[in-house]
């Protein structure tokens, strides 16, 4: 699974190179993140009502169009690819609202023998700059509130990385990511042949601090590796 993540950068350029396509800045800015945690707001990167492509703040946990509350009984800040065409909570949003979920990193526990707490690692690539996670996104209206939100798809992590965690974030690269953002890809066959565990050249995975375990703990020695 992917529950926790970092953002400490957002080079817009970066994701035009990737999606070939000029993309609408409407947030400015990102304040470096690092310890992203479930119901916080992240940026994402969408195709908007006029066809172009922006970057716009959702809620991290994604609400159903058809949710009676504003609050779920289950997590949705990840929806498997395996199932995500058929789930009730991500199948409207698989066909119609695919986004990329831009991450400079994530982090995964390792179940350790006799260990009082599990082990954090981060992945990330060697140079930091952002990856793509597939993602899906979602508006709810009701009681007079509109709640944008997300859900990054995982897949089976990829051997090398089995050993701290069985699942991790779909990462794509420009091929995967314009068929994955194209309004003219609609079959779910070939969509989800874009779920794939994908293991960039470049990535790389360390200790961490078990300090990034509280959600409430936001600080760059976060990322750093363990001595």
């Amino acid at each position: 699974m992917c529950g926790r993540y970092d953002l400490t950068e957002l080079p817009i350029e970066q994701f035009e190179q990737l999606l070939g396509r000029a993309i609408r800045n409407q947030i400015g800015d990102v304040e470096p993140r690092y310890n992203i945690a479930p119901s916080q707001s992240v940026p994402i990167v969408r195709r908007a009502a006029d066809g172009e492509f922006e970057v716009a703040h959702t809620r991290w946990g994604l609400l159903p169009f058809w949710a009676k509350e504003p609050k779920l009984k289950y997590s949705t800040i990840n929806a498997r690819a395996e199932t995500v065409d058929r789930a009730p909570a991500f199948r409207e949003a698989f066909r119609a609202r695919r986004c990329l979920v831009p991450a400079t990193g994530w982090y995964e526990w390792q179940i350790l023998p006799g260990a009082q707490n599990k082990q954090p690692w981060r992945m990330h690539l060697r140079d930091n700059r952002p990856v793509a996670f597939a993602g899906l996104w979602e508006r709810w209206k009701g009681g007079g509130q509109i709640i944008e939100s997300n859900t990054i798809i995982v897949t089976d992590a990829v051997q090398v990385l089995s050993e701290t965690h069985d699942r991790m974030p779909v990462i794509l690269n420009a091929e995967t990511a314009r068929r994955w953002m194209s309004s003219e890809q609609q079959d779910p066959a070939e969509l989800k042949t874009l779920l794939q565990p994908h293991l960039p050249a470049d990535l790389d995975w360390y200790k961490v601090s078990t300090r990034v375990n509280n959600a409430r703990t936001e600080a760059p020695e976060l990322i750093a590796a363990m001595e």
